[in-house]
């Protein structure tokens, strides 16, 4: 037997032999006895029902915000008007001369000397640093103008005068119509028409001739027909410009005899050079006379060095000419020395030629490198120091680099 069963046996023997446990199993075998009707209860007396006791919540101590300065009243000024002549291409951070440039310095000074500006200069390094003054953003010089809109107008003809059609075009853009004479705008649409965004400006031209009726805009609708390759167009426009009193004469007569007619001699008034006709003389195709390379505006630099000539000697000049002022880039100045036809041109010999003839020289892969390296020599000995501190110098730089680090590469791969 496991303990477990002698607990409850003894847990069992203990109950049976309690006084409690023996009374309770001998009333078990007593008779029961008759039980005593039972009779209900009286009814309780009815009694007064008690009223609710309204509780009272407790009553939270105040709280006591501690004490906060009360801040200044705000005031509201309104911004200061921004003058829209602040527009520029140029920030500090991509070239520009800063928007504090005008400090110190009166507007009507500033728009008294501007249009005054000698512009292009002799010094590269003049002609740029002018270029990025015209292009800044800046805010306005202080003091009232004397003539609405006259800072940007000036700012716009001055880029013009350095060659820069492409840069005033986009300032015009910037500034509101009533900041540009209607003059530079003109001046501004036909130079454009000359450069890689002649389309874009074509585009945009019949939304301008909505509002401008000027024989100019006309013309210059004329000549993007023309480059379009729409004849049909052009020639229905110079029926309608013939018949207007303002028609220009000389425009005409080139559209008549030398695009339409096919002349090959072109009128002696096409001196001074202007853009629109200049863009009609590349329509023909023709050799282009020596005289239009004498003395040309310099927005219209870029296309005459890329026209045909009759001259060759003629546009090399002019092509160095430009580069000494900084007015053309070193890509456009080396295509016109490789163009140079040294077997069929027999042009007296110049220092321009024999500057050209030493690049395509030296622009050969083949050329040796002590032969390279003797031709910079010669370069320098048929070029004037003043010459070389423009776009020809930097040409010559270009190339010299190029072949001392093809010299150092070589030596540290053999």
């Amino acid at each position: 037997m496991n303990c477990r069963a002698r607990f409850l046996l003894t847990l069992a023997a203990w109950l049976l032999a309690s006084p409690a446990f023996a009374a309770d199993r001998e009333a078990s075998f007593m008779p029961l006895e008759p039980e005593a009707p039972v009779t209900a209860p009286p009814a309780p007396a009815p009694q007064a029902v008690a009223a609710p006791v309204a509780v009272t919540p407790p009553v939270a101590p105040p709280i006591v915000a501690a004490p906060v300065e009360l801040a200044k009243p705000v005031t509201v000024q309104p911004l200061p008007a921004i003058d829209p002549q602040t527009v520029g291409l140029l920030t500090e951070a991509s070239g520009g001369l800063g928007a504090s440039l005008w400090d110190g310095t009166p507007r009507v000074l500033i728009e008294r000397l501007l249009p005054a500006l000698p512009l292009p200069a002799a010094s590269p390094t003049l002609n740029n640093l002018a270029r990025r003054l015209l292009l800044s953003t800046a805010a306005v010089p202080e003091g009232d103008s004397e003539a609405r809109g006259l800072l940007t107008d000036s700012r716009l003809r001055k880029l013009l005068a350095l060659g820069d059609a492409a840069g005033a075009a986009q300032l015009a853009q910037l500034a509101k119509p009533e900041q540009v004479d209607d003059a530079t705008l003109r001046l501004i649409a036909e130079a454009s028409l000359l450069g890689p965004a002649a389309k874009e400006f074509c585009d945009k031209l019949p939304a301008k001739l909505a509002t401008q009726k000027a024989a100019s805009w006309q013309k210059a609708q004329i000549v993007c027909q023309l480059q379009a390759g729409d004849t049909q167009a052009a020639q229905l426009g110079l029926d309608m410009l013939r018949e207007r009193p303002d028609g220009d004469e000389v425009f005409v007569s080139v559209l008549e005899r030398n695009v339409f007619g096919a002349a090959k001699h072109l009128p002696r008034q096409v001196t001074p050079l202007r853009p629109l006709i200049l863009a009609l003389l590349r329509q023909t195709g023709m050799p282009l006379p020596p005289e239009l390379y004498a003395r040309p505006e310099a927005a219209l630099l870029d296309a005459l060095l890329q026209a045909k000539v009759a001259n060759e000697a003629s546009r090399l000049t002019l092509a160095e000419k430009a580069a000494a002022k900084g007015l053309v880039s070193t890509a456009r100045l080396a295509a016109v020395y490789r163009e140079v036809d040294f077997t069929t041109d027999s042009s007296a010999e110049t220092a321009a030629r024999q500057r050209a003839q030493i690049f395509q020289a030296l622009s050969q892969e083949q050329t040796p490198t002590t032969q390279r390296l003797e031709l910079i020599g010669r370069f320098l000995q048929v070029t004037d120091a003043s010459l070389l501190t423009g776009t020809v110098g930097q040409l010559l730089a270009d190339a010299a680099a190029k072949r001392l680090w093809s010299v150092v590469t070589g030596t540290l791969a053999a």
